[in-house]
């Protein structure tokens, strides 16, 4: 009998984390396109980042300090519990984000649809007076809610609460719970008719020795460029802090820095999440480095306090590197792209077989096992670092040296 009512409370809880994720990330997607839209307009919203920054930090600042740590704190909490989210956290990220994305700035979204989903989750800890193992299924849950109403992979969300961990404590019932949350978060996303985008493409696999030594070696370039990001990620954070160590005047600087690169340039396509430049790789080869400049643009974007997520700019960049080295490994362009597509992704946030499974919902399941290749390959290139501060790593000794060389430079 106990163990039946336990059943029952956990059914009602994964109905309300994925009504909180699906309702939340619905909204979200459809103010992101309207902010996006908005912008892509009006050029003159560029010259509004900054001072959408400053306001990003009063906010935080007013009504919930702690909510700064964004998706790290939630991982944190899981390893850890200590104390419930900020029931700010939701809001503010969700404006924080709306207004990096008006302003011009490179990012995402899968961070703000995570924190949102898991902030939103943790409410239900103290009314159903959950235990600290339990709170932390509750917020795999919510990660797992968020990630699939977003980007519309219920399966890949599942895997990646999980992987996202890196530790070995995986016990069924969580794995249950987490992959009923995603599926429902995102049939109810779907319900408020929100679309995904659909990359979806049809290209035999030309299995071969040569095909899959291209493979290979696009997978090293896909976990260089990963590390690369890893590390001007930590780098912009720090530096940034070290030099402007007041958050308004670092937010500020740095916002009317992006304002001034996008108003004096014609590379607006790298503003926001950049999606239909990530669709147009897999058909137009494109000989320009557009992977290099949405990496210094994200890093820093994020760097000096703006808000948003990393997936789609690491999609972006995965892209967008596959499409120029097109131009030298014979691999078929829908292939290579995709490959990069999902393995950047996996390498930058050491989550290879979420991304693996995310590759074949997106584009066919007959491609899993090359994206299963490729991503494990770009992880090892990596390291263990991530974009992720919080999670669990541990460095072979090589790539502890690789880090402090380029640290030192």
């Amino acid at each position: 009998m106990k163990k039946i009512r336990s059943i029952g409370k956990w059914l009602v809880i994964t109905l309300l984390v994925a009504l909180f994720s699906g309702l939340s990330s619905a909204l979200f997607l459809f103010l992101l396109e309207f902010a996006g839209k908005s912008r892509s307009e009006n050029h003159w919203f560029y010259l509004t980042l900054p001072f959408f920054g400053l306001f990003i930090v009063y906010l935080y600042d007013k009504w919930s300090p702690d909510a700064h740590g964004g998706y790290n704190l939630v991982l944190s909490e899981i390893f850890d519990p200590k104390k419930t989210l900020s029931k700010w956290m939701s809001p503010l990220v969700l404006i924080g984000t709306l207004l990096t994305h008006l302003g011009g700035g490179s990012a995402g979204r899968e961070g703000t649809a995570v924190q949102m989903g898991a902030s939103l989750s943790d409410l239900l800890n103290q009314p159903f007076s959950l235990s600290k193992e339990e709170r932390k299924r509750l917020l795999k849950m919510g990660i797992a809610g968020g990630f699939a109403a977003v980007f519309g992979t219920p399966l890949a969300a599942s895997v990646f609460a999980i992987e996202v961990l890196r530790n070995k404590g995986r016990k069924l019932p969580d794995i249950l719970f987490i992959a009923l949350t995603a599926h429902l978060a995102n049939f109810i996303c779907h319900l408020t008719t929100i679309s995904h985008t659909d990359y979806h493409f049809n290209v035999p696999i030309p299995y071969s020795a040569d095909f899959l030594f291209w493979l290979f070696l696009s997978a090293v370039f896909f976990g260089l460029v990963s590390l690369i990001y890893i590390f001007l990620s930590n780098f912009f954070k720090q530096k940034s802090t070290i030099f402007f160590p007041n958050p308004y005047l670092r937010i500020f600087i740095g916002g009317s820095l992006i304002s001034m690169f996008f108003l004096s340039s014609n590379l607006d396509h790298l503003s926001g999440l950049g999606v239909q430049t990530i669709v147009s790789s897999f058909s137009v080869p494109t000989l320009n480095f557009d992977f290099a400049f949405k990496i210094l643009l994200t890093t820093f974007t994020l760097g000096v306090g703006f808000k948003g997520g990393e997936v789609t700019p690491l999609f972006f960049i995965g892209a967008t590197l596959a499409n120029l080295l097109s131009f030298w490994i014979p691999l078929p362009l829908p292939i290579i792209v995709s490959c990069g597509f999902v393995s950047v992704f996996g390498a930058s946030t050491k989550t290879p077989y979420a991304s693996s499974v995310m590759g074949a919902e997106i584009f066919g399941w007959e491609y899993f096992l090359i994206f299963l290749v490729s991503c494990y390959i770009s992880s090892s290139v990596s390291g263990n670092q991530s974009v992720y501060s919080a999670q669990m790593k541990d460095r072979l000794w090589w790539q502890v040296n690789f880090v402090n060389w380029l640290t030192s430079k």
